[in-house]
């Protein structure tokens, strides 16, 4: 499943979300909901909830990493994708191929509380959110920076990749954090721009910056 069709499906559940809320009513002024179509409209929601869920699995190895690009979206904008990860289980990988040989990568250093974070090359970890200083012969820059997001400031990590052509971005828990046995959502954001190690634009969980090549169809 690719990711246009998922955002087609997100699309499709919010149309058929207010078809069912106005669906009874032709003159479109709200009126309660029947207890039929209030079913009808949660089994909707659960199931494409389970199916955007599991539409990146497997993708717990490197040679099952999902691709990521954003060559269906404008090359100024923001794109994003959301995945799963499922407590005490699970491990996942996303491979993303880039132009320059250049990438980096954003995340709020609160995050690394909850989740473990790695970048990898095809042999070897590049940057581990849990030795975060760590020096690496592919990494140009790492640095803290300061995030200001509706009159609150917030510190961010960003680390820029060089020397390379594709990187694998592996996420999984941490042990101590607490999970829901549903599993939580997470984000990825894909800015399709120049990397720079000073962006301090708003971004929500993980963001990659760089100049993507398109996935392999």
């Amino acid at each position: 499943m690719n990711t246009i069709s998922r955002t087609t499906k997100t699309f499709t559940l919010i149309f058929c979300f207010s078809f069912f809320s106005n669906f009874t009513n032709l003159s479109c002024r709200p009126e309660p909901l029947d207890e039929e179509t209030l079913t009808l409209a949660f089994l909707y929601f659960y199931f494409i909830d389970q199916e955007l869920k599991n539409s990146f699995e497997p993708n717990n190895t490197k040679e099952t990493a999902y691709c990521l690009d954003d060559t269906y979206k404008d090359p100024s904008s923001l794109a994003s994708i959301s995945s799963t990860i499922y407590p005490r289980e699970d491990i996942d990988y996303f491979k993303v191929s880039f132009r320059n040989q250049k990438i980096s990568l954003s995340h709020f250093t609160s995050h690394s509380k909850s989740f473990h974070i790695l970048l990898e090359s095809d042999s070897a970890i590049l940057y581990d959110s849990r030795n975060p200083e760590a020096a690496n012969v592919f990494i140009e820059s790492n640095q803290l920076v300061q995030i200001p997001i509706d009159g609150e400031t917030y510190e961010a990590r960003t680390i820029l990749i060089k020397d390379l052509n594709f990187v694998f971005l592996k996420l999984l828990h941490n042990e101590s954090a607490s999970f829901p046995s549903s599993g939580r959502s997470y984000p990825i954001f894909l800015k399709n721009d120049s990397p720079s190690i000073t962006d301090t634009s708003n971004f929500d969980f993980f963001r990659l910056t760089g100049e993507f090549q398109p996935c392999p169809k």
